[in-house]
C-alpha cells in the first residue's frame, strides 16, 4: 500500500496547462448534472411522468450533453484522449445510420435510437466524472450497487406485508418484472462478493451479507438468464482474484442448483407451488418464439440489418426483447454488430487485466471496485444472451455498461516504485537535507 502511495506521489502531472480548481470543480459539477439528467431521461419511461415532463427531461438531456461537451472542450479537460476502440463504435453508428435510412418502416424511431447511442458514446468517452478513469469506474460501480441494494432490500421488506410482489410465484418485488429484479439481484451478488474479495476493501462482512441477500433474491425470482450471468461474473472474479477453492465451490453450487431444479418438479405448495423449482416450460416457449422472430428479422438483411428500431407493427420482435445480440443483428446486421461487440470485448478484457494487475500489486491506479466492475461487465455481456438491456439505452444497466467501457478504454497503469528505486529516492532526500542543513 505504501508503494502505491509513493508511486502516486511521484507520478508526474498529466498536463501543465491544467485548469484552476474552480474551473475543474465547475466542469465536474456540470458533468454530474448532465449525467444525472441523462439517467433520469432513461428512467423516465418507468416513472410517473406526464408526456410533457418526459419530453422536457429528454430534451434537457439532449442539449445538456452538447453544452457539457462544449464546456469540456473549452477548458481542455473533457475526454481522456483518443482510444483505438472508438473506430469500432463509429463503424456501428455508421452502419446503424445507413440501415435506419434504408428501412422505411420506422425511420424516426431509428434515428432517435441512433441519437441516443451517439449521446451515450460521447458521454462515455469524452465527458468524464473525473480526470482519473479508475475513479470514474469506482463512482459508477458504487452507485449501481447502491441502487440495486436499495431495490432488492426494499423488495424483500415489502414482500413481508404485500402479496403483490409475486408474479406467478416468481418474486418481482417493487419492480415490474421478475427478470428485472433477477438482473438486479445477480449484479448485486456479483459486485458485493467481488468487493468483499478485493485487497484492502473495508466492511467485508457487510458486502458478504449483501451478496447473500442478492443470491436469495435471485433464487426467488427464478430468472435463468440472471443466474447464468451472475455465476459467470463470479467465476471471472474468482479467476482474477486467484480464489480457486471459491471457483470450485461456485461450480459445485451451480451443478447442485441445476440438479435440484430438474429433480424437484414434484415439490410444490398450493396450486402453483411457491417452492416449485421445476423448469418453466411456458417461459421457454415464449422466449423461443421471440428468438425465432428476431432470427427472421436478421435473416431478411443479414449484413446490414433493418435499422435500429424495427416497426412494432411489422410483427417482427420488439424493443428490449429477450436476446440483446439477436436484437442488434436484426437492427445493424453483421457489419454493425461485430465491431460493437468487439469493442465491448476489448474494453472488458482491458478492465479484467487491469483488475488482475491491481490485485497482484502491479498497478496502483485503482480507487477500489476494480474486481466488482470487471465481474459486473462480464455478467452483463453474458446477460445480453437472454435479455435486451445492451441493445438499447432504456435500462440502468446499459448506461452503467457504456460508462465503464469508456473509462476502461482510458485506463493507464500506475506502477509501484521498485524497492531499489525507493532506496535511491530515500538517499536523494537524505542528501537534500544535508545540503539544506549546511
Amino acid at each position: 500500500m505504501n508503494e502505491c502511495m509513493t508511486s502516486a506521489a511521484k507520478a508526474p502531472a498529466s498536463d501543465d496547462r491544467a485548469p484552476s480548481k474552480a474551473t475543474l470543480f465547475l466542469q465536474r459539477a456540470f458533468s454530474v448534472l448532465v449525467l444525472g439528467v441523462f439517467l433520469l431521461a432513461v428512467l423516465s419511461r418507468d416513472l410517473a411522468f406526464s408526456d410533457t415532463m418526459r419530453n422536457a427531461v429528454r430534451w434537457a438531456a439532449f442539449f445538456g450533453l452538447f453544452l457539457g461537451l462544449a464546456f469540456s472542450w473549452l477548458i481542455r479537460q473533457g475526454g481522456g484522449g483518443f482510444s483505438w476502440v472508438e473506430p469500432l463504435v463509429w463503424a456501428f453508428l455508421g452502419v446503424g445510420l445507413i440501415a435506419t435510412l434504408n428501412n422505411g418502416n420506422n425511420v424516426g424511431g431509428g434515428l432517435t435510437t441512433l441519437a441516443g447511442f451517439v449521446g451515450i458514446y460521447l458521454m462515455a468517452f469524452h465527458l468524464e466524472l473525473s480526470a482519473h478513469p479508475a475513479r470514474t469506474i469506482a463512482v459508477w460501480t458504487w452507485s449501481l450497487l447502491a441502487v440495486f441494494a436499495a431495490t432488492v432490500l426494499l423488495s424483500l421488506i415489502v414482500a413481508l406485508r404485500y402479496q403483490g410482489t409475486w408474479d406467478d410465484n416468481r418474486f418481482q418485488g417493487i419492480t415490474w418484472n421478475p427478470n428485472t429484479l433477477g438482473a438486479f439481484a445477480a449484479l448485486l451478488m456479483t459486485g458485493a462478493v467481488a468487493r468483499s474479495l478485493e485487497k484492502g476493501a473495508s466492511y467485508r462482512l457487510g458486502w458478504i451479507l449483501l451478496g447473500l441477500v442478492g443470491a436469495v433474491s435471485l433464487f426467488l425470482t427464478q430468472s435463468r438468464t440472471a443466474l447464468l450471468s451472475g455465476v459467470a461474473g463470479l467465476i471471472v472474479v474468482a479467476i482474477l482474484r486467484g480464489k480457486w477453492l471459491f471457483l470450485l465451490g461456485m461450480v459445485l453450487l451451480l451443478g447442485l442448483y441445476v440438479g435440484a431444479r430438474s429433480a424437484s418438479t414434484s415439490l410444490s405448495l398450493g396450486e402453483h407451488g411457491v417452492l416449485d423449482l421445476g423448469v418453466r416450460e411456458v417461459g421457454l416457449e415464449t422466449r423461443a418464439v421471440i428468438w425465432h422472430e428476431q432470427w427472421e428479422v436478421w435473416m431478411e438483411e443479414p449484413w446490414l440489418g433493418q435499422g435500429l428500431q424495427v416497426d412494432k407493427e411489422s410483427g417482427h420482435g420488439r424493443r428490449g426483447a429477450e436476446g440483446g445480440y439477436l436484437e442488434l443483428l436484426g437492427g445493424v446486421g453483421i457489419l454493425g454488430t461485430v465491431p460493437l461487440v468487439l469493442a465491448w470485448l476489448i474494453a472488458a478484457t482491458r478492465l479484467a487485466l487491469w483488475a488482475r494487475r491491481v490485485e497482484r500489486g502491479h498497478d496502483c491506479s485503482s480507487d477500489g471496485y476494480h474486481l466488482a466492475a470487471a465481474g459486473i461487465v462480464v455478467a452483463l455481456l453474458v446477460h445480453a444472451i437472454g435479455e435486451g438491456y445492451l441493445s438499447g439505452l432504456w435500462a440502468e444497466e446499459s448506461v452503467y455498461f457504456w460508462m465503464v467501457v469508456g473509462a476502461a478504454c482510458r485506463l493507464r497503469p500506475l506502477r509501484p516504485i521498485a524497492p531499489e528505486s525507493k532506496l535511491l529516492h530515500l538517499k536523494e532526500r537524505s542528501a537534500e537535507r544535508v545540503i539544506a542543513a549546511v
